[in-house]
Formats: C-alpha cells, structure tokens, sequence
C-alpha cells in the first residue's frame, strides 16, 4: 500500500520552492517520519533538522556529530531517528541521545532501520556493513566483502535481509538469520552504486547518471530469489528519466 502524503504537501506550491534559512551547507539526506509529520534533514554543517512537513516551521535542531551528516533516517515508530556521519560515529536520537560504538574505522555514508525496528545498519568508508541491536547499542553483526566503500544500504520488507551498495560497482545481499550462504553478490554496475531499496518483493538498484546516456535508471529484479537457484539472469533494466 502506498503511503499517502499530507495533502497540503502537494498543494503548497512556495513551499517546494522555498530555501529555509537556517540551511547554511549541502544537505545530504532528507526523511520524512512514518506519519509524514516530519522531515528530517541532514547536511555538511554536522546538524540535522527537523521541519514541520506540512508547514515548513523548523521543530528543532539535533547537535551532537563533529562533521558532515551523510545520512539519516525516521525508526519505523517515529520513536527514534539516526544518523551516520563523517566523524565515524552512528547515533541514535530520542530525548536522549545515544552514540553507538565507534566501530567504523572511517567515514559512515548510510545508515537504515528495518521496518521491524529491531536492526540498524550502517557503513562507509571501512568496507564494512555493522548490523546493530537497536534497543541495547549493542553490535550483532559485522559483514566484511566490499572492495570498496559502502555508500547505500536498505533491508528487506521483512527484516530477513540487508543489501549494500558500494564503490567496487557491486551490491551485496546479506542473509541475517542463515549460518550459510551468508552472501550473494550483484554484479555488472560500470561505477559506484548509489542507493538501493526494496520494492515490495523486489529490489530496486539506482545506477549513477553518468553510467547511462538516456538518464537515471533502474534494474528491476522482478523474479529474483537471492538464495535460491534462479539467482542469475532474472534481471531486466528499466530506464526513468
């Protein structure tokens, strides 16, 4: 089911067009909060941003990280909200906020909650994707494959798993219950895979714009079973300009 955006979203044409003020730098990753009451923003200032969505009103300001803000994201009950920045650290906000284990090495590009709201997953510069209990802080998981950065992440529908999007032009779907075939690989990106997310039973890979003279595109993986036997060749481009 698709989610139905505040109507005054659509309607309030000076608002997409307004700049806020207190927009100093780059902004790096919006969200809207499950409700759709919230927009939360981050950017290069090490702050984030909470707006009213129907309004434009800045709510509130979140302090706290010592560099740029790369991405950030709503917990599925509106409870929480993260964020990964370059300062390597991943924080959890509430009325209190929490700063997990500075467990990157580097720079954290992305960072996502499963819709369960159990899982956190971040990662970045390191290579690595570390899977996080959201109630205790507590590491669960650390996946180690990338060649190169990791920059986009997303869960499945049900929890079950995570894929990462990397600099090495491979997406990495990871099993987070299986004791075997912990991994599988999607190969054949000609440059850094930039996001990517779960439609449905699906999964949506976003190619750089450079990669494709006809615009941004999509591959649809609309019969995909990335633990069974027709792993391979069930992909088909679909191109959105």
């Amino acid at each position: 089911m698709s989610k139905k955006y505040p109507e005054e979203l659509y309607q309030n044409r000076s608002m997409r067009k307004r700049k806020p003020d207190n927009l100093m730098r780059m902004v790096n990753c919006c969200a809207f909060s499950p409700d759709c009451h919230i927009l939360l923003t981050c950017s290069d200032d090490s702050r984030l941003h909470l707006w009213s969505a129907q309004s434009g009103q800045l709510l509130a300001k979140a302090k706290g990280h010592t560099g740029p803000v790369k991405c950030c994201t709503f917990s599925p009950d509106c409870a929480l909200f993260a964020s990964a920045s370059h300062d390597r650290s991943v924080r959890l906000w509430s009325s209190a906020t929490i700063t997990l284990d500075q467990s990157h090495r580097r720079c954290v590009e992305t960072v996502r909650f499963s819709p369960d709201g159990m899982w956190l997953v971040s990662g970045g510069w390191d290579k690595q994707a570390i899977l996080w209990d959201v109630q205790s802080g507590e590491i669960v998981k650390v996946f180690s494959g990338h060649k190169g950065a990791i920059q986009c992440s997303a869960f499945s529908l049900d929890s079950q798993f995570v894929a990462t999007g990397s600099w090495d032009f491979t997406v990495k779907v990871w099993a987070l219950q299986r004791v075997e075939e912990q991994e599988r690989t999607l190969q054949g990106h000609r440059g850094n895979v930039s996001c990517v997310c779960y439609s449905g039973s699906d999964m949506l890979v976003r190619k750089p714009h450079h990669q494709e003279h006809t615009g941004n595109s999509l591959v649809h993986s609309k019969r995909l079973s990335l633990f069974g036997t027709n792993f391979t060749n069930t992909c088909s481009p679909e191109v959105f300009k």
